[in-house]
């Protein structure tokens, strides 16, 4: 059950993490959708240059037909409000007798990229382990080779 939640948390937030600066473009949005697992997720990507400013994720999942009961799911929404419990990042979740709905909003210019790391919504490349920005590049590549398709 976590690993089907933390999936669709990580599949939304995953992204490699490069060092440089992300030049004066404009701010652009791209939307990721597809199902995985059984859950519907969409990703939007606020991005400048290669740089993510900001990412918001919703994943829905009718848990009830994957045999997983509602107490379960609020355990483990409890865990991740606990977790995510960080600056510039967002997480809700609306459970109901069948489905969750969870809404995850990162505000990589407001965040500290090191609680990030931390609680697992980033993963880093670089092997000094700085982490300067998310690369919109390496999110797009991640999110593609799991299954989510630009809409």
């Amino acid at each position: 059950m976590k690993k089907l939640l933390k999936m669709g948390m990580c599949i939304m937030m995953a992204a490699a993490i490069l060092s440089g600066c992300g030049g004066n473009a404009k701010t652009e949005t791209a939307v990721y959708e597809g199902e995985i697992n059984g859950a519907k997720i969409s990703n939007t990507i606020e991005y400048s240059g290669d740089r993510v400013l900001k990412q918001t994720a919703v994943s829905e999942m009718n848990f009830k037909s994957l045999g997983i009961t509602k107490t379960l799911i609020e355990q483990t929404v409890a865990q991740y409000k606990e977790l995510y419990n960080i600056e510039g990042v967002n997480y809700k979740a609306d459970v109901t007798d069948e489905k969750i709905t969870e809404t995850t909003v990162v505000d990589y210019e407001k965040t500290d990229f090191e609680a990030l790391k931390n609680a697992k919504l980033i993963t880093n490349t670089k092997e000094d382990g700085k982490v300067l920005y998310v690369s919109y590049e390496q999110t797009v590549k991640n999110l593609e080779s799991a299954g989510l398709t630009k809409k």
